[in-house]
């Protein structure tokens, strides 16, 4: 996180890098992502948050709220960690943001400003939505749930978890960006200001269904760029 964050992605044996940009210092404060993985009880992934990735994916625009999945604690990876299970040739990479809840947070509790919501987050982070294409397309054709498409031993890897007090930029960080690079060329960018459901909204939507506990993690979408 940062102008000078960059962490190398080998996992999918490929050599890559994904970053945050802002004209922050260098960040010093990145939590143990192994720490981060055990406090994870719940994992929460938003689908089709950027435009240019629901249209290059062929599916609607969501207007009224956001897509959501669950991924399995077991399917979380530190950036470092060997362990991803790649059951096919077309495994997408899904570069997103991603923000670890600091307390417990009781359904329905009423937050009056995106300022209440940002101060629930203990951390922000990068991570990658691994994805079985043709898996998740097999199980869409039969109308079927399509979570073996999303969680399966290393679907979800998690750069270092970095402190908010640390972006140096004005609220609501919506020019935060970030990127993922692989062999040298950029494969994904954009900022938070092209969610089309920002993190405070994210936040409110979980909340109208169920409490949120210390530790959860949010996958808040990716942008368009999706190619293995």
């Amino acid at each position: 996180l940062g102008a000078r964050f960059r962490t190398s992605m080998m996992l999918m044996r490929w050599p890559g890098a994904m970053r945050m940009t802002t004209n922050a210092r260098r960040l010093s404060t990145a939590t143990d992502v192994s720490e981060v993985i055990k406090k994870a009880k719940n994992i929460y992934c938003v689908g089709r948050n950027y435009v240019a990735h629901a249209h290059e994916l062929g599916n609607e625009v969501p207007k009224e709220e956001p897509v959501l999945f669950l991924k399995a604690n077991s399917s979380l990876r530190g950036v470092q960690d060997e362990g991803s299970t790649l059951f096919s040739d077309e495994v997408h990479h899904e570069l997103e943001v991603v923000v670890q809840i600091k307390q417990h947070v009781p359904k329905h509790t009423c937050l009056q400003s995106p300022e209440q919501r940002w101060e629930l987050i203990s951390g922000i982070a990068l991570g990658l939505d691994l994805t079985r294409r043709d898996k998740q397309k097999a199980l869409k054709d039969k109308g079927l749930p399509w979570t073996l498409s999303k969680s399966f031993a290393g679907a979800g890897i998690i750069g270092p978890m970095c402190d908010l007090s640390e972006i140096d930029l004005p609220f609501p960080y919506s020019d935060l960006g970030f990127s993922l690079t692989v062999n040298d060329q950029t494969k994904q960018s954009a900022t938070l200001g092209q969610m089309i459901f920002p993190i405070p909204f994210l936040i409110d939507f979980l909340l109208s269904y169920q409490h949120l506990d210390a530790g959860d993690l949010i996958f808040t979408g990716t942008p368009e760029g999706k190619q293995a």
